[in-house]
């Protein structure tokens, strides 16, 4: 079973990942960035849905590339998604463009 990793404080992104992916699936969740590599340093995970909400709060400024070096230095290979709300996605793209 492929595994995925989920880091947002709300409930609905991962149960909408979930629902999306299927049974072949499985969906871990964490809160926060911390709880996110400590998972990844114990467990492979095929996809990280990181909300960019968690990279505002975890990083000085819009340094959100350097958090993702964090993820990468872990698990290199590991494919990385970040989510955004609507009115957050000019920030995103400009941070990580």
């Amino acid at each position: 079973m492929r595994s995925i990793l989920v880091v947002s404080k709300e409930q609905e992104p991962s149960h909408t990942i979930l629902e999306c992916f299927g049974r072949g699936y499985r969906v871990d969740k964490a809160s926060t960035q911390d709880a996110a590599m400590e998972m990844l340093r114990k467990k492979r995970y095929d996809f990280v849905f990181i909300d960019v909400e968690i990279f505002r709060e975890s990083v000085p400024g819009n340094g959100y590339k350097a958090a993702l070096q964090l993820f990468w230095h872990v698990y290199p290979s590991i494919e990385i998604i970040v989510m955004s709300s609507q009115y957050m996605i000019r920030e995103a793209w400009n941070s990580f463009a």
